[in-house]
């Protein structure tokens, strides 16, 4: 092996680590997240009551989304948008790639939270979700006056952006 090849090599193995750390540290714009590859429902003929809320609102290549919470004094207005992008969107949308059995709709539980997603055309999605035990999404293609009960990952990515009152309603590990 010639002198400069391993140069080039040793070179291409030094930026590929800066490239890992960028990565781990957030800095997503100069590393690209693996695709994320949408989860079948399990029950092709009755789509009616599986529903994966990724597809169905057809989130793939969305670029934002703003995360507001219900007022836990008031209970009538929605507090902190906040903006989530690059790796955080990235974690939001694969705990969303799931196929899920749709619930009935539980009118005494509010929505606590609110979530829009800007689209890869632009375009704007709401879902809004109710937190007890687990978070049930709301307002899914699919999934008419129906809630969708989400994995445990969802609810640990939502974690941090909950106000202390509505993080108790969630069962976290």
């Amino acid at each position: 092996m010639s002198r400069e090849s391993i140069l080039l090599t040793a070179g291409g193995v030094v930026l590929l680590l800066v490239l890992m750390i960028l990565g781990y540290w957030g800095y997503t714009e100069f590393v690209a997240l693996p695709p994320i590859t949408v989860v079948p429902t399990l029950a092709p003929f009755d789509e009616s009551k599986w529903v994966n809320p990724y597809y169905s609102t057809e989130l793939e290549g969305a670029s934002e989304l703003r995360i507001r919470y219900l007022d836990p004094v008031t209970l009538d207005t929605y507090r902190r948008p906040e903006r989530v992008t690059g790796r955080q969107l990235w974690e939001f949308l694969n705990a969303m790639n799931a196929s899920i059995l749709a619930g009935s709709y539980r009118a005494e539980c509010p929505d606590h939270v609110r979530m829009t997603f800007v689209r890869a055309d632009g375009s704007r999605f709401m879902l809004r979700a109710c937190l007890d035990g687990v978070v049930f999404l709301r307002g899914v293609p699919g999934a008419v006056n129906e809630e969708l009960p989400m994995p445990t990952r969802f609810s640990q990515v939502i974690l941090p952006y909950l106000p202390e009152e509505w993080r108790n309603l969630l069962d976290i590990p």
